[in-house]
């Protein structure tokens, strides 16, 4: 009765049964013949045998999800440092309601219109703000054409830009501000060995497209 339950009502994840046939691969009983090792090491080297082989299913079905591998393809971009931006999710600066926020939006799992209209709750997908595009994490985050003449992706972005001068001028040695929220950001900052230009124009010897001459930092 208790194989039967395991076999057939448990989920993979919690039937010993299921559970001691991947870690075996039906090769146990041979590898015990083959090899004279003490049974506890066969057992460990199939466990991490599974792992392994558990863990690149799971990054294929993330990656072929329709919804949340598109954060996967962002990702494996040539021009994205995949080590960095991971980062955030060693360093246990997070919540773990934060940080379950932050993976939901990364999946587009949040309860977006474009969401609900997919999981059949609402007839509408477009956004709340703009009413001319799909609402998705990605749009809300960076491509409402409201929310950016209303100025919050700049808000956004200079934070960014202020936390980066802090550091910079810790690394450089300049006066700075020990907390963010207090740090000033004046257009030029410097010392005997580096200068720091902050949303300054720069002065160039041609003609600049769209007259992109204001760059966020500029040491010199």
């Amino acid at each position: 009765m208790v194989n039967e339950h395991h076999t057939k009502c448990l989920p993979q994840q919690t039937s010993t049964t299921k559970l001691g046939e991947n870690f075996s691969g039906n090769t146990l009983d041979n590898t015990i013949k083959e090899y004279d090792n003490p049974a506890t090491l066969i057992t460990r080297e199939k466990r991490e045998e599974y792992r392994k082989r558990e863990l690149k299913t799971r990054v294929e079905g993330w990656q072929q999800h329709k919804r949340a591998g598109r954060f996967m393809e962002e990702l494996n971009q040539n021009n994205i440092n995949k080590e960095a931006s991971l980062q955030w999710l060693k360093s246990d600066k997070f919540p773990f309601d934060e940080e379950q926020l932050i993976i939901a939006a990364q999946g587009q799992g949040l309860l977006t219109n474009g969401f609900k209209k997919m999981a059949g709750l609402q007839n509408t997908d477009q956004c709340r703000f703009c009413h001319s595009a799909v609402e998705s994490p990605s749009h809300l985050m960076s491509g409402c054409k409201i929310l950016l003449g209303d100025g919050h992706y700049t808000a956004r972005h200079n934070k960014v830009c202020r936390y980066l001068h802090l550091k910079i001028c810790g690394e450089m040695q300049l006066d700075r501000s020990l907390n963010i929220w207090v740090h000033e950001t004046p257009p030029i900052k410097s010392n005997v060995k580096v200068t720091v230009f902050y949303d300054k124009d720069i002065q160039a010897g041609r003609y600049i497209k769209d007259k992109a001459i204001k760059s966020d930092m500029e040491p010199a």
